[in-house]
């Protein structure tokens, strides 16, 4: 009999978390927090790219805040980084595919492109989840 979970338990999963408001906890971000991977799934290493002290969108955050912002060749430098060592690396973004991480422009949209990565969207069934 087939066991569902039998690869998971032998992945090594990798995260890129782009952004996190300051104060955020890793599942505020979008990714497993301590003690993720255990109970039999695979091991999760996260790497987040920034913390802004505001939660807004990452070029706004950046500008207020004064720090750096991170570009979509930064988060796919650091995606190809985990997938050396990890068998699934998956990129998180918060507040949507299109929204700017820098003063460029650049978008999560970007990212995937660069990786040559399938896009998941996931986001409530509710009346103003998407916004066009």
């Amino acid at each position: 009999r087939a066991d569902p979970l039998g690869s998971a338990r032998r992945t090594r999963f990798g995260a890129a978390a782009p952004q996190a408001e300051v104060g955020g906890t890793a599942a505020q971000v979008g990714v497993a927090g301590p003690g993720a991977g255990r109970g039999g799934v695979g091991a999760l290493t996260v790497v987040e790219l920034a913390r802004f002290p505001e939660p807004l969108a990452p070029a706004t955050a950046a500008r207020r805040s004064g720090l750096a912002a991170v570009s979509p060749d930064e988060i796919a430098d650091a995606a190809l980084k985990l997938a050396v060592e990890h068998d699934l690396v998956i990129v998180e973004g918060a507040g949507g595919l299109l929204v700017r991480f820098d003063e460029a422009g650049g978008t999560l949209a970007d990212v995937a492109r660069l990786l040559g990565a399938p896009v998941l969207v996931v986001a409530a069934a509710g009346l103003g989840t998407l916004n066009v």
